[in-house]
């Protein structure tokens, strides 16, 4: 299994989605990890830091999702990002939906999104409960 640790888009995000110490244990279970160039230079590791674990270091986000099974990253990534990729790769991210449905659609597009239908059913249930709390019913049930 190959895993994509992406650098964040966002430049105010200072986590990264992978430790050296991570790319350890993923190593010691056999997964081939690629690390963009920086993704841990705001969070205080450096590329070296990440090839003395092991990973390989590449230099941009399409190059680390070339022949990736999974893609993690904090925040979700840019669409533009999964040029090429798996069919069924996994991305593993904020995906932050709110308010956010193009971007999801768009991303959507390019990936597969296994859990696109439990996501609508998830942002169903939340305009029911919000429209709820407007109109002041609450409806909570115990099981006993």
């Amino acid at each position: 299994m190959r895993i994509a640790v992406l650098a964040e888009t966002d430049t105010t995000e200072t986590r990264v989605a992978a430790t050296p110490e991570t790319v350890k244990k993923f190593l010691s279970l056999g997964a081939d990890i690629a690390i963009q160039t920086g993704a841990g230079i705001k969070s205080g590791y450096s590329d070296a830091a990440y090839h003395a674990q092991g990973a390989q270091i590449v230099d941009s986000a399409a190059t680390a999702l070339a022949h990736a099974d999974v893609a993690l990253s904090v925040h979700r990534p840019n669409a533009s990002s999964f040029i090429g990729v798996k069919e069924n790769l996994a991305v593993i991210s904020i995906m932050d939906p709110f308010g956010n449905e193009s971007a999801i659609g768009e991303l959507a597009k390019k990936i597969s999104l296994p859990l696109q239908w439990n996501l609508c059913r998830a942002l169903r249930a939340h305009k029911r409960w919000e429209f709820s709390l407007r109109r002041r019913t609450f409806r909570l049930s115990r099981s006993h």
